[in-house]
């Protein structure tokens, strides 16, 4: 199983427990100042991660077997917010939501 940051998010951050939610807004600004100047790729130092497609691309390198568990991971953590994760995948949202995306890989049976 592999998780990066999702390059695709609109913010970041706020679940990092022990940052002060001025560091959170710094980072977050940080992190569109990268975008909105065309920096914000992994390749220039910024740890932005991998969308979806992305990620998914590598990992069919290497694994027989790819499956992106992103939403499966963020039910059981939120478990207490199926009807909003609900919504959320529906509407196609997760691609800028969620802040990290997860893969499971296998190798050949």
């Amino acid at each position: 199983m592999i998780g990066t940051p999702r390059r695709t998010r609109i913010i970041g951050y706020f679940s990092s427990k022990n940052a002060t939610f001025s560091n959170k807004l710094k980072w977050n600004s940080n992190d569109w100042k990268a975008k909105l100047t065309g920096k914000f790729k992994n390749e220039l130092g910024a740890h932005v991660g991998f969308s979806s497609a992305e990620l998914r691309s590598l990992l069919n390198k290497v694994f027989h077997r790819v499956n992106e568990v992103s939403v499966i991971y963020y039910y059981a953590i939120y478990e207490n917010h199926h009807t909003l994760l609900e919504l959320i995948n529906l509407s196609g949202l997760s691609k800028y939501i969620y802040p990290s995306v997860y893969f499971m890989g296998a190798k050949q049976d």
